[in-house]
């Protein structure tokens, strides 16, 4: 079983209690381990008798950690002060269950590795009331070049080797995911970063031995650790085995998505073995496909599918028409995609169902049989509205910043779609642009003057985070009828799970979008 440990930092003496408060909260919530974080406190008068206190007392298993500066920690004295200070901790009569140790001073001083041997046990048989050593490689830059032979060499050493390095991509995430197998000790693998959460989630499926995380996300003490909250109920750790499927939100940002709530709330519903994880890709289409042809190639994967979202939309329709796989007839008409579904025979299916969506919420509300309706944007949202549109029979005109863009979107779809610059008489606009989205470029800006749309048209927001964008609301002060961004995506989200698990989304997940 892949263990969770909370790092808690204890900077002085008088935090002890707190800090004991805080290791019994991540009991109740479900982790296994406490990692102690006494970079500051080790340069205390009182550090010692105060880290015996947090070993002794600590509800769970601990794992003492003094770091260095070097590795992202605060500990800046001589290094034969540290281990003096982890001496004086672990005494026999009292050890933490784990020590964590820099490979990097481990590796370049005989006399350090002499002085820590004596404080670990690297044979618990024979000295089983001390701890085990952590031997651990941090690099806040990216990924050491010679990673694999310094894993492999710490592996001769430690009860436990743990590396972590800030992720490039999600590419990085794959050789993480391979070094559990590959050591043949007790492995923790982690990417740090916004690219790197797969990597953590995902430790059980491929035998990692812990991974971290927060008690709140103010108290992480690397860059994208989740909570403890996320990580045991959102993404269902408990459940997570080298048989569960993969899914999750391709795009950027990603950060601000519903996405992995509501289909991790499906999964759980249905008692499906598979999670949904937030997966940033830089907008670019090379970084797409590269990600997309390394992540379906992995033997142990197991990805099964994807919502993608922008930039990405058109990219992928491209490269599953380009792999020989299948794509529906909405991304046929829009030439853009959002869903990937794979099959049990690795086949590839893109569909698109912002199509479906744009197309139920509008005629919910109007009938455009003959009416003019405007697209503002050209990416593969706005695709996704051209098409959608044309299929309720509205005459269709496309603004957006680039005009080059509106017009290769005009063309794709022949002489029934126009290009305009203002929008005239239109009975139903649809914003398309990430313009007012939380995280997005101009997250304050409207893609157009709200006083020049007709009063009577009804405009459709695609962005759902906030829920009220400024061009929504001012739409809405204004007297205009307007369509959340919100509603859009529960329509296309509902039906990316039938896609995937050929059944409706159960009351449980529709209400993580009505409570947001």
């Amino acid at each position: 079983m892949t263990l969770v440990a909370v790092p808690i930092e204890v900077e002085e003496p008088n935090e002890v209690a707190s800090a004991l408060e805080d290791a019994n909260l991540a009991k109740v919530g479900g982790a296994d381990l406490v990692e102690f974080r006494v970079d500051v406190l080790a340069e205390h008068p009182e550090g010692v008798s105060a880290a015996r206190q947090l070993v002794r007392e600590s509800p769970l298993p601990v794992v003492l950690t003094c770091r260095s500066e070097a590795e992202g920690g605060s500990w800046r004295g001589e290094e034969t002060d540290r281990v003096s200070f982890l001496e004086a901790v672990g005494t026999d009569d009292l050890a933490p269950q784990f020590l964590d140790f820099e490979e990097a001073v481990w590796s370049r001083s005989a006399n350090i590795r002499q002085k820590v041997r004596l404080v670990v046990a690297h044979d618990q048989q024979v000295r089983p009331d001390r701890s085990r050593l952590v031997l651990s490689k941090h690099d806040f830059d990216g990924r050491p070049t010679d990673l694999t032979s310094r894993v492999a060499a710490m592996a001769v050493d430690a009860d436990v080797v743990k590396v972590a390095w800030t992720a490039r991509s999600l590419r990085d995430c794959l050789e993480a995911f391979e070094m559990p197998r590959l050591l043949g000790v007790p492995t923790v693998a982690l990417c740090m970063g916004p690219f790197g959460l797969p990597s953590r989630v995902l430790a059980p499926k491929f035998g990692g031995f812990l991974t971290f995380a927060a008690l709140d996300a103010a108290s992480a003490t690397a860059p994208g650790q989740p909570t403890l909250s996320e990580l045991i109920h959102q993404y269902r750790f408990r459940s997570i085995d080298s048989n569960t499927e993969v899914y999750g939100v391709a795009g950027w940002p990603v950060e601000h998505s519903k996405s992995p709530a509501f289909h991790n709330q499906i999964f759980s519903e249905q008692q499906r073995n598979a999670v949904y994880l937030p997966l940033p890709v830089a907008p670019d289409a090379t970084a797409f496909v590269a990600t997309l042809e390394s992540w379906l190639a992995h033997p142990g994967l197991d990805l099964r599918g994807l919502s993608v979202t922008l930039p990405h939309k058109e990219t992928l329709a491209s490269f599953v028409q380009e792999c020989g796989g299948c794509c529906d007839e909405a991304v046929e008409l829009s030439g853009a995609a959002n869903t990937l579904r794979v099959d049990d025979s690795g086949n590839l299916h893109a569909s698109n169902t912002d199509v479906l969506a744009i197309e139920e919420a509008l005629a919910a509300r109007i009938d455009l049989q003959g009416q003019s309706a405007l697209v503002l944007g050209a990416g593969g949202v706005a695709r996704a509205a051209t098409a959608a549109l044309l299929r309720l029979g509205a005459q269709v005109r496309v603004m957006n910043r680039t005009s080059a863009r509106a017009e290769q979107l005009a063309s794709s779809f022949g002489t029934s779609v126009e290009v305009v610059t203002t929008p005239g008489e239109v009975s139903a606009v649809v914003q398309c642009t990430s313009v007012g989205m939380s995280g997005g470029p101009d997250p304050k800006g409207t893609p157009i003057d709200p006083a020049i749309l007709p009063r009577d048209a009804v405009l459709l927001e695609t962005v759902y985070e906030p829920v009220m964008t400024p061009l929504r609301e001012a739409f809405a002060t204004s007297g205009g009828q307007t369509i959340g961004g919100l509603e859009m995506f529960q329509r296309q989200a509902a039906a990316q799970c039938r896609l995937w698990t050929g059944r409706e989304p159960g009351p449980a997940a529709l209400a993580v979008l009505d409570d947001s």
